[in-house]
């Protein structure tokens, strides 16, 4: 009988502890976090080929995050506005190294109830939690009491190119699946410049970054890049400048396989996985280590990367 009872005694203590084992399993489930699948996307718009009467161009790009079920979980605008001018002595144009951005200029942008840089944040706030379809569906009010958008961005001129790049943004064949369970947090940083001659004609160039990151390290980021080429006349009339446009066939990563840097470079893939190599080779870095990458040693990026990198640093200091 003491045997029995001794026998049933060791049994309860297993079960329990078996018990325990479970909830502790269960406890360990619920803390870890599941990771998440998301993709980004980074567009442009047109801006580049055109320049208004004071021969600025205007360009807005877009980085965008969204979800399995298709729902935006960050968003960046930012815009660029790099102008061909004469120099003081009207001999020449001014050639630009770098055009600060809206963002970048912050209070310095103004004309709206608000900077560009607050308004704009406003905007990306509004955007969180909603899809493509939803997006779609917003109307632009522009008189009225329910002038604007949301309660922080007025800024309606702007606001059909945001919309539209939200679409591009969806449907961009070229967008970067990840998983990360961390919360995801998002760069975006445009350099724009002008450079050529009145003999020459003019350049105007930019190249795109984004930088997703969670955890403090990369989780995604991709490149583009873009240029539009003008033709210049000074008038013996009154000394005023005109500018043609020459051409602009879209980003790098729009033309694709139409840049032809294979069939007439000789190149090892064409510019678009070039530099999303280059792009993967930041993932699982810090932004200060991005810092540190071999611009001239990266597997399946033979172009001249120095420029993206400056590009993908600045993204990943922007980040939010």
């Amino acid at each position: 009988m003491k045997k029995i009872v001794s026998v049933l005694l060791l049994l309860s203590i297993l079960a329990l502890a078996l018990v325990g084992c479970a909830n502790n399993n269960n406890n360990n489930n619920e803390n870890t976090p599941t990771e998440k699948d998301y993709s980004l996307a980074l567009v442009v718009d047109e801006g580049l080929g055109s320049v208004n009467g004071r021969g600025k161009a205007t360009v807005i790009a877009l980085a965008l995050v969204w979800d399995a079920d298709g729902k935006i979980v960050a968003a960046r605008f930012d815009s660029a506005e790099p102008a061909i001018a004469l120099n003081s002595e009207r001999t020449d144009i001014t050639t630009v190294s770098r055009v600060e951005t809206k963002v970048e200029k912050g209070d310095g942008y103004t004309g709206m109830s608000d900077s560009w840089e607050n308004e704009a944040k406003a905007f990306e706030q509004f955007l969180i939690g909603k899809t493509a379809a939803e997006i779609a569906e917003l109307e632009f009010v522009v008189d009225g009491e329910d002038a604007g958008l949301v309660a922080g961005c007025t800024m309606l001129s702007s606001m059909p190119a945001f919309k539209a790049l939200i679409a591009k943004a969806f449907a961009y064949e070229r967008a970067v699946s990840f998983k990360t369970a961390d919360t995801v947090t998002l760069g975006l940083a445009i350099d724009a410049a002008v450079s050529g001659s009145l003999e020459d004609g003019a350049t105007i160039s930019a190249d795109f970054a984004a930088v997703a990151m969670a955890g403090g390290k990369v989780v995604a980021s991709m490149l583009d890049s873009a240029e539009a080429t003008y033709t210049l006349e000074i008038s013996e009339a009154d000394q005023s400048l005109s500018i043609t446009l020459n051409k602009y066939a879209g980003t790098k990563n729009e033309q694709g396989d139409s840049y032809n840097m294979v069939a007439y470079g000789g190149a090892i893939a064409e510019w678009y996985a070039q530099a999303q190599a280059f792009a993967n080779a930041t993932v699982g870095k810090t932004a200060a280590e991005i810092d540190s990458i071999d611009a001239t040693a990266v597997t399946g990026c033979t172009i001249y990367a120095g420029g993206y990198k400056a590009a993908l640093v600045r993204a990943a200091g922007y980040v939010r």
